[in-house]
């Protein structure tokens, strides 16, 4: 058995501590999601899942709130993962994060060409003109499951 801390991610302060069935050395991206973790009702709110694999990951009643999404994997029905083009897009039922940007779903909907391009420029205006009405489509039909009820009471 080895622990692993789940940490927030501006502090460092741990949210949690979990035992997974692995070894010391584990890249702690797989750690997260080894034997489909249970995340059931933890509070997540800060935390960084950058590059955590959270392939059959119970998040039922977890709080994601500010969590950090950044290339996170693991399509399951809470998280929700796309990758096009340069862009790795991560949604739950109330946030997306493309890139580095992440902003609740109503928001990006209303997203202006200012506003896209003063977040990477040509590149991202190019890429979300291109893009935008098949990510909503994407997230139309593919929703992510709640996670917290009052999630977006939140935000």
């Amino acid at each position: 058995m080895s622990k692993f801390d789940v940490l927030k991610r501006f502090t460092g302060e741990v949210l949690f501590t979990a035992e997974l069935d692995c070894d010391d050395d584990t890249p702690s991206s797989i750690r997260l999601g080894l034997n489909g973790a249970s995340l059931y009702r933890a509070n997540l709110d800060g935390a960084s899942l950058y590059r955590a694999n959270l392939n059959g990951a119970n998040l039922n009643g977890a709080s994601l709130y500010r969590a950090s999404l950044y290339r996170a994997s693991g399509i399951n029905e809470y998280i929700k993962c796309i990758q096009i083009d340069q862009y790795p897009i991560t949604y739950t039922s109330e946030v997306m994060q493309i890139g580095c940007q992440r902003h609740l779903i109503a928001e990006w909907r209303g997203f202006d060409d200012e506003r896209i391009a003063g977040m990477d420029g040509k590149k991202a205006l190019r890429f979300w003109r291109k893009y935008k009405d098949w990510i909503f489509q994407t997230i139309d039909l593919c929703p992510a499951t709640p996670t917290k009820k009052n999630e977006a009471d939140a935000a």
